[in-house]
């Protein structure tokens, strides 16, 4: 089973909407089996790249600026709460 998720990722544009705790734990199992794969973070909060300034593959985005991007992923995790 996780090899199929996995070969379903290895193609995927992915959008993580929220850096939270879910949005955290979706980007370190992203990148410990994907490690160079460009992801596109989200949060309406400051300083959350702080977290990320290591990974050269990321893309930070504040607030609604995602939207931008939206038509240019393929998958997007959102975490269950709203943050915007």
């Amino acid at each position: 089973m996780l090899s199929k998720l996995l070969e379903y990722l290895s193609e995927k544009n992915i959008l993580i909407l929220g850096f939270g705790i879910e949005g955290k734990s979706t980007y370190t199992f992203i990148r410990k089996h994907f490690p160079k794969k460009q992801i596109i973070i989200c949060d309406s909060k400051e300083n959350y790249e702080e977290d990320l300034e290591n990974d050269e593959f990321v893309r930070c985005i504040h607030n609604n600026e995602y939207l931008e991007y939206v038509d240019n992923v393929d998958l997007i995790f959102k975490t269950p709460r709203n943050i915007f």
